[in-house]
């Protein structure tokens, strides 16, 4: 096919952005972007390959990505497979439920009411009003578990029991206060993740816990950028890191856990019509969707499967390529360990040669046979030439 310009969707989102910020300017103007070419590369191609591999027989046909540093630069945005078929941006625009990726905001109006991650909370059955959420399959501890289990776990009833514990003004509040701008039902159901949001705006969020700072307002062009306007309180940002590094290291986000300073959370739709994986690694957040324009459902993609394989992917190549820091050190993957020396087998049972006279038994000393004589060397022999093929 016709090779495209690296970029398209970050174009058509970056372009009111530019017109912002040189307005001003006359004639034909030079616009510097925050765009990471050679990751937008790679991104591409980690996406296409994704669903030519596994899109069919999980009936998956798109899929999306957006990378950013912690104050909402954006590096990389594949908002879809194909360009030059779909030009509809599924980062800034599809208005997709997120799925037990929303929960990270639960958690964080449950932090800010005085929780901690090794509060309690019950994980079993429960029915609030007319609505009675399940877990995954069925599957409940029946017990009171730590709050970082049950985060790591995604339990939906603990993060309804939270939500209607602190009241569900709070937990719009934290998802406001982190830049998540939606229409919020009414109920409680909003604990699980069924508000329609962008991609976008959700790693934003995600990236504020990163930075430890918020708002975070995502950003194309430099001029344009806007700080973030608060501080996230130690404890909070600590409780946040600790429940999303849980998710990774025992939890349902397993497979992306590339390194010591990966955190993330797992997002997954009923009926398994979204699914995604939002997190960071060092200073790089990274937003993973996977689903179909026509909101019908995958054959059983959860978040914590290809969502996270494509976040896997990308953040190994990212690391591998110094574009990720922790505390401005470049970070990359474990080093491979060389394979170890062969080591010459040695038979327990051979009869060491020995050279001169064998030491004495009882005073006699034992004769050594003479060496044999050494071989008459074989006359060389020049081979035939080989026969030239017949064509």
């Amino acid at each position: 096919r016709e090779k495209l310009p690296v970029g398209t969707y970050f174009a058509d989102w970056v372009s009111p952005q530019a017109r912002r910020a040189f307005e001003s300017a006359y004639g034909e103007v030079l616009v510097p972007t925050t765009l990471d070419s050679v990751l937008q590369a790679q991104a591409e191609r980690i996406i296409s390959q994704a669903l030519k591999r596994h899109g069919g027989y999980l009936h998956a046909t798109q899929a999306a990505l957006v990378a950013m540093r912690p104050d909402g630069r954006v590096l990389v945005m594949v908002g879809g497979d194909d360009y030059k078929v779909s030009q509809f941006n599924r980062v800034s625009d599809a208005q997709r439920q997120p799925g037990s990726a929303f929960k990270l905001f639960v958690y964080q109006a449950a932090l800010r009411s005085g929780m901690t991650p090794d509060s309690l909370v019950l994980d079993a059955p429960l029915t609030i009003a007319d609505w009675s959420p399940k877990n995954h399959e069925g599957h409940y501890a029946n017990r009171e578990i730590h709050l970082r289990n049950a985060f790591a776990g995604s339990s939906n009833v603990a993060a309804a029991r939270l939500a209607q514990q602190v009241g569900r003004a709070a937990v719009v509040k934290a998802a406001q206060d982190m830049g998540v701008e939606a229409d919020f039902p009414n109920d409680l159901t909003l604990a699980l993740g069924t508000t329609p949001m962008t991609l976008l705006e959700l790693t934003a969020g995600y990236a504020g816990v990163a930075a430890g700072q918020f708002p975070v307002t995502p950003y194309g062009v430099p001029q344009v950028r806007v700080a973030p306007a608060r501080q996230l309180p130690r404890a909070e940002r600590d409780g946040l890191l600790d429940l999303l590094r849980a998710a990774v290291t025992f939890g349902t986000g397993n497979v992306a856990n590339v390194s010591q300073y990966a955190y993330g959370k797992t997002g997954t739709t009923q009926d398994y019509r979204d699914a995604l994986f939002v997190g960071f690694v060092g200073d790089m957040v990274i937003g993973v969707w996977v689903g179909n324009d026509d909101n019908s459902p995958m054959n059983g993609v959860a978040g914590a499967g290809l969502p996270a394989e494509i976040w896997r992917d990308f953040a190994r190549f990212a690391m591998n390529r110094g574009a990720v820091r922790v505390n401005g050190r470049q970070i990359g993957l474990a080093p491979v360990a060389p394979r170890p020396a062969p080591v010459e087998e040695i038979d327990p049972l051979a009869v060491p040669q020995v050279d001169g006279a064998v030491p004495p038994i009882d005073g006699q000393a034992t004769p050594v046979a003479p060496a044999a004589p050494a071989a008459e060397p074989a006359p060389s022999v020049t081979p035939p030439a080989a026969a030239q093929p017949p064509f």
